[in-house]
């Protein structure tokens, strides 16, 4: 009976030993199958590494592709222009740069002719496709015999990189003209990139925008939106529509103010709809306006003056 109690008594004291071995045991091979996983990746990340810095995958000169464009914009010679905007050190980028997304989308957003970056993909091997949202044109200024094609915010838009919108085709679209003396006109040529004869140009932009849009165009010979009084003072009409004619369309001040930050507190008391409605009244009164000298569309009432002996 003792012998079988010193047996039991040291196999009891064995039992914490043998599991106190086997959890050391376990550790062990938790750390050295670890080491082996650290391992796998660290060459898995090196192979990657210099797969990703071969050759073939560098960017090299950036080859862009939009997935979508306006009809007016010029494709091939629009991808070549902003791609001579991106960074020098762009070409020595791998296509998998991490980086590279950000790095393209900023300097997208910094071109004369983008307003917004929606997406960039990876091409492999080494193309960027980029959706973007284009400047377009909105109307065209007139500077001597000189038409430049601009957009909504008066910035000029180049031939070499647009075409003439399609809704414009067959149109007999006027022009926005400006009487003041200011540099940029003498100048006589804009400055790319840069807001043209800000704010005039981009309210008789918006403005042409419109009515080409409610077409007015289609119904009356519009010769020029003159934007001479734009922003200033007097009794002078802001903006007066000229028909082909002669007759002067005294439109006032337009709901395009209220998009330019220092024209809001001279936003019209009537917005263009009403006036672009009181103008049809009197289209539909004397056809092409004849035997008038002006209408006055700038208070509730309009107003019209008949050609004596008309």
């Amino acid at each position: 009976m003792a012998k079988k109690r010193a047996r039991r008594s040291a196999s009891a004291s064995r039992g914490p030993s043998r599991l106190k071995g086997a959890l050391v045991r376990c550790l062990a091979w938790v750390a050295v199958l670890a080491l082996l996983a650290g391992a796998i990746c660290m060459g898995a990340a090196k192979a990657w590494e210099a797969v990703a810095a071969r050759p073939e995958f560098k960017v090299g000169t950036p080859k862009l592709a939009f997935s979508r464009h306006p009809a007016s914009v010029r494709a091939e010679q629009m991808a070549s222009e902003i791609a001579k905007q991106l960074p020098a050190d762009l070409q020595e980028k791998s296509i998998f740069d991490k980086d590279l997304w950000y790095d393209v989308e900023r300097d997208l957003r910094g071109s004369a002719y983008v307003l917004d970056v929606r997406k960039i993909r990876r091409l492999l091997p080494d193309r960027l496709q980029i959706d973007v949202t284009f400047r377009v044109p909105a109307g065209r200024v007139q500077v001597g015999e000189k038409l430049f094609m601009i957009d909504r915010d008066g910035q000029w838009l180049p031939e070499r990189l647009y075409c003439m919108p399609p809704a414009w085709e067959g149109k007999n679209l006027p022009v926005v003209v400006d009487d003041t003396p200011s540099a940029s006109l003498r100048a006589g040529h804009p400055r790319e990139g840069e807001r043209w004869n800000w704010p005039c140009f981009a309210v008789g932009a918006r403005l042409n925008a419109f009515l080409l849009s409610q077409g007015l165009f289609e119904e009356l010979d519009v010769r020029s939106i003159d934007v001479t009084r734009v922003g200033r003072g007097g009794g002078e009409s802001a903006i007066t529509l000229r028909t082909d004619s002669g007759v002067l369309i005294k439109w006032g001040r337009s709901d395009a103010y209220g998009d330019v930050e220092s024209l809001r507190w001279l936003e019209p008391p009537n917005p263009d709809s009403l006036k672009l409605a009181m103008l049809r009244s009197a289209l539909a009164e004397h056809p092409g306006l004849r035997g008038l000298q002006y209408v006055n569309l700038r208070s509730n009432m309009r107003v019209h003056r008949t050609i004596p002996g008309s």
